[in-house]
């Protein structure tokens, strides 16, 4: 098994794949695109109609709008990922793309093993024409990154967005303490420092146990 070093922050290695084709909803989706953060397996997925270039570009442009472009991005060798379009958005985004080698398939693991679970977590969800499953994919998305990640031991939102992730069974809060910023700041980088040193202590135990 190849081993990758854990990134130093979020979004300094990211992971993307398509699933399916599945079969097709009542929206005119067949698969699903996802991004897989590798350092904290926060995901984010969206339900798509085709697996073409055009939409693993503007799935790209989309995120790097919101959340800033990822450093290193792996893809398998889909032509959708290898087209001059798709090399020419992540160059022109900043992204340094690398895809899989034949010889290190299991380098995309951390997006393929998302895939697998999300596709099984479906059918507990969809109905009997399995027509509605992109009703559900933000649900089982957001509870993948809500709960304990078996590697990390963190939940994926809480090491991506650096706080818990807040749930709607949560009691709400009767009073709202407002700190001070510096108090804020220092112990949010206190906290952080903890955690993110754990998070890749885990990676890397779980590496090992792996290659054995």
């Amino acid at each position: 098994m190849q081993l990758i070093e854990p990134p130093g922050e979020v979004f300094d290695l990211v992971q993307m794949d398509f699933a399916g084709p599945l079969p097709q909803s009542i929206n005119g989706n067949r698969y699903v695109i996802a991004l897989t953060d590798y350092l904290s397996k926060y995901v984010i997925s969206k339900a798509v109609p085709n697996d073409s270039t055009q939409t693993a570009a503007e799935f790209l442009i989309d995120i790097t709008l919101e959340f800033g472009p990822p450093h290193q991005l792996q893809t398998d060798r889909g032509s959708h990922f290898t087209s001059a379009i798709f090399e020419a958005v992540a160059n022109r985004l900043g992204c340094v793309h690398t895809v899989s080698t034949p010889y290190h398939p299991q380098s995309q693991g951390v997006i393929e093993r998302f895939n697998a679970i999300f596709k099984q977590q479906l059918s507990k969800y969809t109905n009997e024409h399995y027509d509605d499953w992109d009703v559900y994919l933000n649900t089982i998305v957001s509870s993948y990154n809500s709960s304990i990640h078996q590697i990390t031991q963190f939940p994926p939102f809480q090491i991506f967005h650096k706080r818990k992730p807040i749930s709607i069974f949560d009691p709400i809060k009767k009073q709202v303490t407002i700190p001070r910023v510096n108090d804020y700041w220092n112990h949010f980088l206190r906290f952080e420092k903890v955690y993110m040193d754990q998070v890749k202590k885990n990676i890397r135990q779980q590496q090992q146990y792996s290659k054995r």
